[in-house]
């Protein structure tokens, strides 16, 4: 099975994302927009996992989360990597939080490299995915577009928690299930 480590979003800033990818839909640029229900903040890919590792899984999870503490995340602005002239991924930007987020994901690459998975070689940049340009269909509109939107919600989000998830391929899109939670101290 698939697995991901991720912040879960509450739902209202799931629906300001949804709207959002609304808006740029209006650009008409090839672009795959994430289910607004799937909208997360990954923190770790684990790619293919044996079930029967989801008790190691558990174990390095709660290893990774200690001396955390509960924090506030606060989605801001709309972004793409590599950039706006070339997009590949359309993105939520994080002013508030990104730090213990990027601390969470450090602390998680260390626990579960000594369980035996590799970390990840990219440097951790705290987003949340909302879409992945499929071709170039459309970029200067695209960037005027993302360039536009203004976002950043009043409440930030109380990050308690971190979850693991399933993911499962489908022609319809990418599924999740929720494996297991684990506490922040």
């Amino acid at each position: 099975m698939r697995t991901f480590i991720a912040i879960e979003l509450n739902e209202t800033i799931k629906e300001e994302l949804g709207a959002i990818q609304a808006e740029l839909q209006k650009a008409c640029a090839d672009v795959k927009w994430v289910a607004p229900e799937n909208i997360h903040l990954t923190l770790k890919f684990l790619g293919e996992t044996d079930e029967k590792r989801l008790p190691d899984i558990g174990s390095a999870l709660k290893k990774a989360v200690e001396g955390s503490a509960p924090f506030l995340l606060r989605p801001s602005g709309i972004g793409a990597f590599l950039d706006l002239q070339y997009p590949r991924i359309i993105w939520a930007g994080i002013d508030k939080g990104a730090d213990e987020a990027a601390r969470l994901n450090a602390a998680i690459e260390s626990s579960f490299e000594m369980i035996g998975f590799e970390r990840e070689k990219r440097d951790f940049h705290a987003h949340i995915t909302i879409g992945r340009v499929v071709c170039g269909k459309h970029p200067r509109r695209l960037k005027t577009s993302i360039e536009n939107i203004k976002y950043r919600p009043e409440i930030p989000l109380k990050v308690n928690k971190i979850a693991l998830f399933q993911s499962r391929l489908t022609q319809a899109g990418a599924a999740y299930s929720h494996l297991l939670d684990q506490p922040l101290p």
